[in-house]
């Protein structure tokens, strides 16, 4: 049974209301009666059962801050791992001493330093007070020696001033003379000057007119050895392109209405490249031509009608590298013949 007379329910007994209410008023007794509610507050004086037998926190789970009126001890208190000291507890005077006499040296100290300075502060005004005295005096003499040393000075000056005008005066006379003689004299030499250039203009004159008639002659000669130069270089042009081109030709006999043939085929690694071409069939119909078949290029074809005939003196068509030369008809006329001719260099 419990201490409020309830005794606690078993297994298969009812419980009845009135156990409840009873469990419901202890709660109440415990809150509200109790010195110390469930949420931590206090009712009434806390009073232990014991003398000096419980604590209030331990070294490893302590109080963090206590508020309180006043508080009674009748034991030691200790602040910070120290023994407060209470009234009646023996005192060393050792303690104390040392701070004590260093503080009253230091206020003796102070008070004879006091003394000193004053006597000094009344020596020193005295001292610049006869100083100022002694500089006024300086300083007015000083200046009184200054405006005199400025007097003299400014005479000097109005002195220097005056013979600095007369020597201006007699110089500007003096150049102006000589500047007058200079124009003269440089009048007479540009008169000369003029004679020599006349005489200078007319030698230049004459020179020139000699030198555009050599001039001439020499032209005339320079045509002539040019020409004769450029008729031997076409002599040896000639006879370099009869050397370096060839020719190739070919009659095709009673040809189909149509058809190719490669009739010109580089040498390997190298490059045709025209000079001229020719065509000719008897066929009245059809067309014929001559081309590089990879580059698609062409260099010629005929119109075919009644003995057609085509040629290209100048036809300069350069085929890829191993690119050979197609000649191909179509729409001839049956058992046509077809005549060709390319001349060509390789390169």
């Amino acid at each position: 049974m419990s201490w409020h007379g309830l005794e606690k329910p078993t297994s298969g007994r009812v419980i009845r209301s009135s156990w409840g209410r009873g469990v419901v008023e202890a709660l109440d007794i415990l809150y509200y009666e109790g010195a110390v509610s469930y949420d931590g507050l206090i009712h009434r004086s806390l009073k232990p059962d014991k003398d000096l037998l419980y604590n209030i926190g331990f070294p490893d789970a302590r109080i963090k801050e206590v508020h309180a009126g006043t508080g009674y001890f009748s034991q030691d208190v200790f602040i910070q791992g120290k023994r407060a000291i209470k009234d009646g507890d023996p005192v060393n005077i050792y303690d104390i001493f040392e701070p004590a006499r260093e503080k009253i040296t230091l206020a003796i100290d102070y008070s004879k330093l006091y003394d000193v300075t004053g006597g000094i502060d009344a020596k020193l005004a005295e001292i610049l007070q006869r100083f100022d005295v002694r500089l006024s005096e300086a300083t007015a003499r000083e200046k009184i020696t200054q405006a005199v040393d400025y007097s003299k000075l400014y005479d000097i000056a109005t002195g220097i001033d005056a013979k600095l005008a007369e020597v201006s005066q007699r110089f500007d006379i003096k150049l102006s003379e000589a500047t007058a003689r200079e124009k003269f004299t440089q009048a007479i030499d540009y008169s000369k000057l003029y004679s020599v250039t006349g005489d200078i203009n007319v030698k230049l004159s004459e020179i020139l007119q000699r030198f555009d008639v050599k001039l001439s002659e020499v032209k005339s000669q320079l045509e002539d050895k040019l020409y004769q130069i450029y008729e031997r270089l076409c002599d040896v042009l000639l006879v370099d392109t009869l050397k370096t081109e060839r020719t190739t030709s070919g009659i095709k006999i009673a040809v189909a209405t149509q058809g190719y043939e490669y009739i010109l085929q580089p040498t390997p690694g190298r490059r045709i490249s025209t000079r001229s071409w020719l065509l000719h069939s008897d066929s009245t119909s059809g067309i014929i031509k001559m081309r590089f078949p990879h580059s698609g290029k062409i260099l010629g074809a005929l119109f075919c009608s009644k003995q057609g005939f085509v040629m290209h003196n100048a036809c300069n068509i350069t085929g890829y590298e191993d690119e050979p030369v197609l000649l191909e008809w179509s729409d001839l006329a049956p058992n046509s013949n077809i005549f060709y001719q390319i001349t060509f260099k390789e390169e």
